[in-house]
């Protein structure tokens, strides 16, 4: 099933050791991380969320606790609004049930404002988000009002004003009126960017322009999002990038690719990570255990169990959190 990547990117950012994927479409828990010291990254222009000993607040610049947020895990906000969650641990490992998270949405102060009553959920995207409730999914606005009825199998967020949706088992794509404007009949599909959504067909994947001509055509076992004018895909096993007409740029020699963010993309080779440029020269080595999503130009990376900061060079930096995180484990000793 599609999955959106920043949010897995995002759980990776933050807990480098361990991420457990459950099955189920809707968002995964992560367990906790061995790593003692407070994990800290920046919520707004005014708040920065903290996490540690399974705790999460919002710390202002003063470094004063603002609130203490009892939730599992908090997303970034977007649009104004962070998706949060908590996990029924009795439910997930004593129940066949799927639905074992709770999903809601808090403001930029902290404040719960959309309940968490739905089992699923994205971030807001374009006014709207997808969150799934008794089952199916549909989708609100910021207020928690429901704009498009909860009668699809499956959903994705709006891009380029569209959604992919699954009925029958088959994906198709609507508006933001909830009307119907590509038809339901591919196995999987991935959101529009650049005017082309990646499709499944025959077992296939391609992109599809929004009148469903294949612009690039069906020939690859996996296919991403494009960014920044490239997507990563995947062909007999091996990923490399593609422009929007399908010309391979990077050719398939990893065994994972990422998309690009702010000109760099992760990729692997034999289980080290690093960083290459849109050229496909290799920016970072790939010598790492662990990367992370770069945030204000740095990276957090792990190497033989000893985690450090890089910059876009390569070079090692000092982490941006570290002053607070000192103060809160000197206050503890």
């Amino acid at each position: 099933m599609p999955i959106k990547k920043r949010f897995i990117e995002s759980l990776y950012s933050r807990f480098s050791l361990f991420l457990k994927l459950f099955s189920g479409r809707s968002y995964t828990k992560t367990t906790e991380s061995t790593i003692q010291q407070p994990v800290i990254y920046k919520f707004n222009d005014e708040f920065r969320l903290i996490r540690h000993k399974g705790q999460n607040s919002l710390i202002d610049n003063k470094k004063d606790i603002i609130v203490n947020l009892p939730y599992d895990d908090i997303m970034l906000p977007q649009e104004g609004l962070a998706l949060v969650f908590n996990t029924d641990l009795d439910k997930l490992y004593n129940s066949d049930d799927d639905d074992y998270e709770y999903f809601g949405f808090i403001d930029e102060k902290g404040n719960l404002v959309i309940p968490m009553i739905y089992t699923g959920g994205d971030d807001f995207c374009g006014g709207l988000a997808v969150v799934k409730k008794n089952g199916e999914w549909g989708f609100i606005n910021s207020s928690g009002q429901t704009i498009i009825d909860f009668e699809y199998e499956d959903a994705m967020s709006f891009e380029e004003d569209l959604a992919a949706v699954q009925l029958e088992g088959k994906w198709g794509f609507i508006d933001k009126q909830g009307q119907m404007i590509i038809k339901p009949k591919y196995q999987e599909a991935n959101s529009f960017n650049l005017g082309l959504a990646a499709v499944k067909q025959n077992d296939q994947w391609g992109y599809i322009d929004r009148d469903e001509k294949f612009i690039v055509s069906n020939e690859f076992n996996w296919t991403n999002i494009f960014r920044e004018g490239l997507a990563a895909v995947e062909s007999n096993g091996k990923y490399g990038y593609i422009d929007i007409l399908g010309n391979v740029v990077i050719p398939f020699i990893y065994d994972y690719a990422n998309e690009f963010n702010d000109g760099l993309a992760q990729v692997s080779q034999k289980d080290k990570r690093g960083f290459i440029v849109k050229l496909g020269n290799v920016a970072i080595l790939l010598i790492y255990d662990f990367v992370g999503d770069f945030r204000d130009g740095i990276v957090s990376v792990i190497q033989k169990g000893e985690g450090v900061w890089l910059d876009k060079q390569g070079g090692q930096v000092e982490n941006p959190n570290q002053q607070i995180i000192d103060e809160i484990l000197l206050s503890e000793s």
